[in-house]
């Protein structure tokens, strides 16, 4: 498994990526120690799981008023992607509500990193795509995972 040696330029490049971004363990865990994996896991605003979601994934942007969202989104991705097995429902339900705060974060980090006349409009988007996720997301992120005392879900 290949680790990035942290004073390379590809670690620096991904460290001021994801810079002051919330970034949960195991996304964490995945970067360091498996970085094509964590990109591999990253595939923008939207699902591309089942048939709404591969509809709706060319239709969603990765901006919010001309400013990218997409490393919130990619840490928001691999988050939605692992862990793969949860021991109850509960527990990846849990996991799921903390995924989607973390995304809202990050939006807001970001766009308070921007600024600017356009911040109030983004702010407002932001939370606009977080109560997507908060309602919407449960069949994107229960897909293909495990739940021990269930089995597959």
């Amino acid at each position: 498994m290949k680790t990035y040696d942290v004073n390379s330029k590809k670690w620096r490049k991904f460290k001021a990526r994801y810079q002051d971004l919330r970034i949960s363990k195991a996304a964490l865990n995945l970067l360091i120690t498996d970085p094509a994996k964590f990109k591999s896991c990253c595939n923008g605003v939207g699902s591309t799981r089942g048939f709404w979601g591969k509809l709706t994934y060319h239709l969603i942007p990765n901006t919010i008023w001309f400013m990218s969202i997409t490393p919130a989104s990619d840490l928001h991705d691999v988050d939605y992607s692992i862990p793969a097995e949860f021991d109850t429902i509960e527990h990846a339900l849990a996991y799921k509500k903390d995924a989607d705060n973390r995304m809202y974060q990050n939006m807001n980090l970001l766009i308070d990193r921007r600024g600017g006349w356009l911040q109030k409009m983004r702010e407002i988007r932001a939370f606009e795509y977080f109560e997507i996720l908060r309602t919407c997301g449960t069949d994107s992120f229960l897909s293909e995972k495990i739940i021990l005392n269930n089995l597959k879900y």
